[in-house]
């Protein structure tokens, strides 16, 4: 697969992100405004972790607790998770799904350039142009001829 630096190449890529000393309600109103899922969370222009809706659902809703008065420090996902722009696609797929992460913090000289969610790298997968090598010349899956009748099929037995 290519890398995370091919996916994010060409798309507009504006990191949002959020103090981890403003309260939950404002990062819910910035992420239902860039219409995103999750913002970083920097301390000392140094990745502290993420804000993500499952955090707001888990960590505040389904706690009772107040996204007026929640700060997002107290509730963010530390950035456990972390790509390099240099890193494989696939890679970097297999180790959010491992991890069970959807957003995926990629940084470059210790600096957030760009986030990308698994719906992200899952579309690359799908767009990657296909190699002719020993998989067959449509990439992933080989085409081959049906025979002219289903009398010629075989079963296992």
């Amino acid at each position: 697969m290519t890398s995370l630096y091919e996916i994010l190449d060409g798309r507009e890529q504006r990191v949002e992100g959020i103090d981890p000393n403003a309260t939950v309600l404002e990062g819910i109103a910035r992420m239902a405004r860039c219409q995103i899922g999750c913002l970083v969370v920097c301390e000392d222009d140094h990745l502290a972790g993420v804000l993500t809706e499952r955090d707001y659902l888990q960590k505040v809703i389904l706690r009772g607790r107040t996204s007026r008065t929640t700060l997002v420090r107290e509730v963010m996902t530390p950035a456990a998770l972390v790509a390099g722009l240099h890193d494989d696609g696939a890679e970097s797929l297999r180790r959010m799904l491992a991890h069970q992460v959807k957003y995926l913090p990629v940084l470059e000289e210790g600096q957030v350039v760009g986030v990308l969610s698994r719906g992200d790298l899952m579309r690359a997968l799908i767009a990657e142009p296909t190699r002719s090598s020993d998989r067959g010349s449509t990439g992933r899956f080989a085409i081959v001829d049906a025979p002219p009748d289903s009398s010629s099929l075989r079963t296992a037995g």
